[in-house]
């Protein structure tokens, strides 16, 4: 069978790579102690004790010159890993810039990340679907021969595998160093593997084994629902799945049904979304005194989501019959393990979920969100991977409770949970309006006057102080990060780099979305901001918000009108050809008569550029 044929090819080849590496590639073992600051790979160790043992014979010149690789190295590596902190906590700054860490540290996580298997049965039990039926996925499946698959050439395969991420193995164990070092090598037989596997649309064994890392959602967490299962499949799983996701899935899916998702799709980010959500809320509220927003949280969205549900929607598409049968075998007898400080857990078996780490999973959820959308062509939804917010104005014909209740409605059939206790309500209203009203709840959903949604604080009256004082204070923690990076010797270049990361970075989240929003009192206090950093020498030159704004408004606008681009439906219609001077874009200018909506990103952007 083949079938048969595509494990015994994986066997072997895992077999093969496995006895190269032990019979080639030599092993140093290297320890890491409690007391190791985080910044000392076991790289960096190990050229520390090479640099003692010639100090030892009186070697020092070459002693120097391995003193001087250390230091560069530990340099790059604390300056990348501060790179990372953008989003970081108070308490993770500190520990960012302390020289080392003391092992009697209290994580928080790790008190609760003592029994591996406790933890693989809380995740696996979340994702556990009862009765569960492996012949439910089964019946999908086609036995007839696909005619539109075309095999995979060499060059495609070696494409992938030169890219490979270096990130941690599955459970073949084969490191993603190996695959990008010998990406031509390995191109041909790789190759054969996949082919292999689309054509007969079976999956090998081992990648249906997931291992389940957990990550903290929230700084301190206090049980195991603040973690996020992470789930990490071989390498040539996940370069199978992105093959599948760019060359067949993501073709086949229309662009209508997905033109509210902003998360895992092409040009797609939190900045689009958010785009989208600013343009439609000023434009509802030049002809309404308010509009009605719910953020709508769903519990446990890509760990609940139902296999045979999924499939249904998926045979929907008209994909290939190759394709189906391999999601099938993809998706169905799946299992995962749990690894917590170097420990294994027992194998458990799920029925549910998309696999959170793989290269499917997140297309995979966007197609099972797909049909959700809002009852009235009045309302709007928009949607960034599970986030959901629905925009209902004053004057519609279907009302925020009726729209909340088709979403319920829809959470029950596609059998996920809404989590009433996350979801949010804010009113934003016009400014100055004389007489109003707050509308009565929904479902006792709570009612606030400043949210945050994708990282940004929104306030009823569309105010940016609160989104604006909360990164003013992000950064002046991130400022005295830099003075004691600067005492402990770190040199101005690579200073001037984190200062760009943490700190004008942080201001750039976004920006083209709520920069038009901001006040001439915000600006000035995030220009101050700018002057302090220059004056303490941490950039070469002054910065003004109004130029960050200028030049991130016109970066995004020049992707925004390519076609292909997701936020080009907002754009509006080409106007007629003339005869008179040549102008930034071919749009017509929309008609506006309030100040919210000429600050909106769509509508500055078009007046700005003509």
């Amino acid at each position: 069978m083949m079938c048969n044929d595509v494990e015994y090819l994986y066997d072997l080849f895992v077999n093969i790579v496995h006895s190269i590496i032990l019979a080639s590639v030599p092993v140093k073992i290297v320890t890491i102690g409690p007391r190791d600051p985080d910044y000392v790979t076991p790289f960096i160790k190990s050229l520390l004790r090479q640099r003692n043992r010639l100090r030892r014979k009186g070697r020092t010149d070459d002693a120097d010159i391995i003193a001087l690789k250390i230091n560069s190295l530990i340099t790059q590596n604390r300056a990348t890993r501060l790179e990372k902190l953008s989003t970081a906590t108070s308490k993770q700054l500190w520990d960012a810039v302390n020289k080392s860490r003391h092992h009697n540290a209290d994580n928080g996580s790790l008190l609760l990340m003592r029994d591996p298997d406790a933890i693989n049965d809380f995740f696996a039990n979340i994702a556990a679907k009862e009765n569960y039926d492996r012949n439910e996925l089964l019946k999908f499946r086609c036995d007839n021969p696909d005619a539109r698959y075309q095999p995979l050439t060499n060059f495609e395969v070696e494409f992938y595998l030169r890219r490979t991420k270096l990130t941690a193995p599955g459970c073949d164990g084969i490191p993603a160093w190996l695959l990008r070092t010998c990406s031509y090598e390995l191109a041909e037989i790789v190759t054969c593997i996949l082919n292999c596997s689309f054509s007969t649309g079976c999956v090998p064994s081992p990648w249906l084994n997931a291992l389940v890392t957990p990550v903290p959602k929230v700084p301190k967490p206090t049980g195991m629902s603040d973690f996020r299962p992470i789930s990490v499949t071989p390498h040539l799983s996940r370069i199978a799945e992105k093959i599948l996701v760019r060359r067949w899935l993501f073709p086949f899916i229309p662009t209508a049904n997905i033109i509210d998702q902003y998360a895992f799709k092409p040009s797609g980010s939190t900045t689009a979304a958010l785009i989208h959500f600013t343009d439609k809320l000023t434009k509802m509220l030049e002809t309404n005194y308010y509009v009605r927003c719910l953020l709508i949280d769903f519990s446990k969205a890509f760990d609940t989501v139902d296999h045979v549900l999924l499939l249904n929607k998926l045979v929907q598409l008209d994909l290939p019959t190759h394709v189906i049968n391999w999601i099938c075998s993809f998706l169905s007898g799946r299992s995962q393990q749990c690894k917590v400080n170097g420990q294994l857990s027992n194998m458990a078996n799920i029925g549910l979920s998309i696999v959170q780490g793989s290269g499917i999973g997140p297309t995979l959820y966007i197609i099972m969100k797909s049909d959700l959308h809002a009852v009235s062509c009045i309302n709007v939804i928009i949607k960034f991977a599970d986030d959901t917010t629905l925009l209902v104005p004053e004057n519609t014909d279907v009302g925020l409770d009726v729209e909340f209740r088709h979403v319920r409605q829809w959470a029950e059939s596609n059998r996920l949970t809404l989590n009433t206790a996350k979801t949010k309500e804010i009113v934003f209203r016009r400014p100055r309006v004389k007489y109003f009203h707050m509308p009565p709840a929904v479902d006792s959903i709570e009612q606030m006057d400043c949210c945050k949604l994708l990282g940004v604080f929104f306030q009823s009256n569309l105010k940016m102080d609160s989104h604006v004082q909360y990164i003013l204070s992000q950064c002046a923690q991130r400022m005295y990060i830099l003075k004691l990076l600067r005492s402990q010797g770190m040199p101005i270049a690579q200073l001037s780099t984190v200062a760009y990361s943490l700190i004008i970075g942080r201001i750039l989240y976004a920006l083209p979305a709520w920069g038009g929003f901001i006040s001439v009192e915000l600006t000035q206090k995030i220009n101050a901001l700018f002057k302090r950093i220059k004056s303490y020498g941490y950039i070469s030159r002054i910065i003004t918000i109004d130029d960050l704004i200028a030049e991130s408004t016109l970066d995004l606008f020049k992707k925004m009108c390519i076609p292909t681009h997701c936020l080009y439906h907002l754009l509006p219609d080409y106007r007629v050809c003339d005869n008179l001077r040549l102008r930034g874009h071919r749009f017509q200018l929309p008609t506006h008569c309030t100040v919210l909506h000429r600050n909106s990103f769509v509508t500055r952007s078009l007046y700005l550029y003509v």
